[in-house]
């Protein structure tokens, strides 16, 4: 491999690595801040940028009213020397003269009129579509923090979904509802080694035992059955009789 083709492959993959990086460290709404923050300056300088055209499109039309007005009066002083020689007040070879040179006057600020004039005008356009073009970045600003209100919202939830998401899915969790699951078993084994305990006890009781289980478990039913005995024992006497 040559060493061009060499550093070049070096340079593709320090550059993949670099955007590897880079991406590892965005955060949306930092980057988003960043954008907001870069165009707004853009912006400010777009708008200053916007008065100096401005004010240069204002004093070229103000010399172009000021050179109205000049070529106006040079042409008035032009009529005044014609005047001066029609009632043979001024000599008509020197009239003449004084009032071309006045026409030649009239005629530089005419030309200046049009220079002002035509500069305003190229300058206008191009104010046209810079004013247009601050006002569509303006309205991509706002956008940008509308958005950003609701990217910083996604974000944190985002985040907590993940946290939560890595907790539900974490190994220790399904360990820990096993063991639950166990100790739930463990005890309900124990309630049914209880039972069969009592159950075991009851069977190897001797009748004397089971009758006084019964006796102190209900002691009115135990009564009421000696009632019982003794009613049927007197009415077996009387009929003996």
């Amino acid at each position: 491999m040559g060493l061009t083709n060499l550093l070049r492959r070096l340079g593709i993959v320090a550059e993949a690595k670099a955007n590897a990086a880079i991406d590892q460290i965005e955060d949306p709404v930092e980057m988003t801040k960043q954008g907001i923050r870069m165009m707004s300056e853009t912006h400010q300088r777009a708008v200053e940028a916007e008065v100096k055209l401005k004010a240069l499109i204002i004093q070229r039309r103000s010399d172009a009213e000021k050179a109205t007005a000049e070529a106006k009066t040079w042409e008035n002083k032009a009529n005044k020397i014609l005047d001066k020689i029609e009632n043979k007040s001024l000599n008509e070879d020197e009239g003449n003269r004084l009032a071309a040179e006045a026409l030649k006057q009239q005629q530089t600020q005419e030309a200046l009129v049009k220079k002002a004039t035509s500069e305003a005008d190229f300058n206008q356009k191009s104010l046209d579509a810079v004013d247009k073009k601050i006002r569509m970045l303006k309205a991509d600003i706002e956008e940008a923090k509308s958005n950003l209100t609701n990217l910083e919202a996604r974000q944190k939830t985002a985040e907590v979904s993940k946290e939560v998401n890595k907790e539900l899915s974490d190994l220790s969790f399904d360990n820990t509802k096993a063991m639950m699951k166990r100790m739930v078993e463990k005890t309900e084994a124990l309630e049914h080694e209880a039972q069969a305990y009592s159950e075991l006890e009851d069977s190897h009781m001797t009748a004397m035992e089971e009758i006084d289980k019964v006796l102190s478990e209900d002691t009115t039913a135990g009564n009421s059955a000696l009632e019982a005995l003794k009613a049927k024992r007197k009415a077996a006497s009387t009929q003996g009789a």
